[in-house]
């Protein structure tokens, strides 16, 4: 499952024009329903009543989880942000749907709460720098799909080339995880656009693959990771994939 976006803000192709002031970037936004603290929201999470993943309200009344159920979806509109020599701007053209997402809205995660979800984006580049062009080798117009996580690229993890293990300041930073608060908020791609961090890994994808199947980057990357990759999987060998969904 995915999200489609279809939008744009100008037709310029120039790195460090600045679009128009009254141009807003319109946004799912999750946020809590009455207070706006990451303690409450780190109440809700380790409520323990029953095996079910996400207890019935009233389980969990009394560790603190609200009875009104978890944090709500509302649409916003946000100023579009500026974009330095080392960032760029994300134009939204579809985004992968992920078990996470559903585990944000309903409270489990302990995240920051307001936030912007989605973190299997896949888009275009509107507007990016000059040292980030270079870096990326990407240009204004490319099609490309962007990792979630946003290493230091300074720890020892990101220095051995184990870079998904790097935890700034001993949190996880990656799109959709990081509040509204901080700037310039768009670290979502529930959104016709998302803000590209300097740190980010982002990779061209080919504009022939349709929408439907090049959004699947995330779960196909993930799924040779995990099934490949990390347990060095043989031709020949017997596996077992185990659970419901795109990635089994």
């Amino acid at each position: 499952p995915f999200i489609r976006f279809s939008s744009t803000i100008s037709g310029r192709s120039d790195y460090h024009s600045a679009p128009p002031e009254s141009v807003q970037v319109t946004a799912a936004l999750c946020r809590l329903p009455r207070q706006e603290d990451q303690r409450a929201v780190r109440r809700w999470w380790p409520c323990t009543a029953g095996p079910r993943l996400v207890p019935e309200p009233d389980a969990c009344q009394d560790q603190g989880r609200r009875p009104d159920g978890g944090p709500g979806l509302e649409l916003v509109e946000l100023p579009v942000p500026d974009i330095g020599d080392d960032s760029a701007l994300l134009r939204v053209e579809a985004c992968g749907i992920c078990g996470s997402d559903a585990e944000q809205y309903r409270g489990v995660l302990p995240v920051s709460f307001p936030l912007i979800p989605g973190h299997e984006p896949l888009g275009v580049i509107e507007k990016i720098g000059d040292r980030a062009a270079r870096r990326w080798g990407v240009d204004v117009g490319d099609r490309v799909v962007v990792e979630t996580l946003i290493p230091c690229d300074d720890c020892a993890f990101c220095a051995d080339g184990h870079y998904q293990l790097c935890r700034r300041d001993g949190q996880l930073f990656a799109y959709a995880y990081v509040p509204l608060s901080v700037e310039p908020g768009l670290w979502g791609a529930y959104a016709d656009y998302m803000y590209l961090d300097p740190h980010s890994r982002l990779h061209k994808i080919n504009t022939t693959i349709p929408t439907s199947t090049a959004v699947m980057f995330n779960a196909l990357g993930a799924g040779f990771r995990w099934a490949v990759e990390i347990p060095h999987t043989q031709a020949g060998e017997t596996v077992l994939v185990l659970g419901p969904g795109q990635r089994g």
